[in-house]
């Protein structure tokens, strides 16, 4: 779903923020219990998307992340707002959209978010990092803790690209869901012609990440 200033201000609190929510529990409406080491987070809280908005599944708006008989799908680059939104700058396309992500466990998470171009040489390096931690740890790489070697392996990467994943972008890391901490130094290494967004990092209380999103193996 498209959504613009004049779908989001109905919305906003007094700070002038809208809030996305927290992910939804571990399996969406059910609850695998027959994967071992599963987490199974308090219910989420009613979030921007509860009857106010319908987001569109990530595969839906980027149907390029779908492997074909051809090959693997491709990864998809996005500065992503998972928390609060705070007033969004035109002349980008802003989606609502849920991912489905974390292997086995299928984590939905929910997100404002644009899609950036990415360069050539990191979309090769982010589509290898999605194909090297495919299920990762049989399907149960759910999160850091469920699956530390696969994170392990991430994070490496992650970092011989130049980037990092600090600890709130950390919480987030799992099978299809790759973060990284957004900053104006990483937006211009990852993307191009994404130097009208550096204005988006400076509000701490709504500060995005971007996320390689990639197709979820389960």
């Amino acid at each position: 779903m498209i959504v613009d200033e004049a779908t989001l201000a109905p919305l906003r609190d007094a700070d002038g923020l809208c809030r996305v929510g927290r992910p939804a529990p571990l399996g969406g409406p059910r609850r695998y219990a027959d994967v071992p080491g599963a987490v199974w987070p308090a219910p989420p809280p009613p979030t921007l998307f509860e009857g106010a908005l319908t987001p569109t599944p990530s595969e839906d708006a980027f149907p390029q992340m779908r492997a074909t008989a051809a090959g693997r799908g491709r990864t998809i680059l996005v500065l992503a707002f998972l928390d609060r939104v705070p007033p969004l700058p035109a002349g980008r396309r802003w989606l609502a959209l849920e991912h489905v992500c974390g292997g086995l466990a299928c984590r939905q998470v929910a997100m404002i978010a644009t899609p950036l171009t990415p360069r050539p040489p990191m979309q090769a390096a982010f589509d290898r990092l999605a194909a090297e931690t495919e299920e990762a740890a049989a399907g149960r790489f759910f999160d850091a803790r469920s699956a530390p070697e696969a994170a392990r392996r991430c994070l490496a990467q992650i970092a011989e690209l130049g980037f990092s994943c600090g600890p709130s972008a950390m919480e987030r890391l799992c099978e299809a869901l790759y973060p990284l901490d957004a900053t104006a130094e990483a937006l211009e290494r990852a993307s191009e012609g994404a130097g009208d967004l550096a204005a988006l990092l400076a509000r701490a209380e709504a500060a995005p990440t971007l996320l390689v999103l990639a197709q979820n193996s389960d």
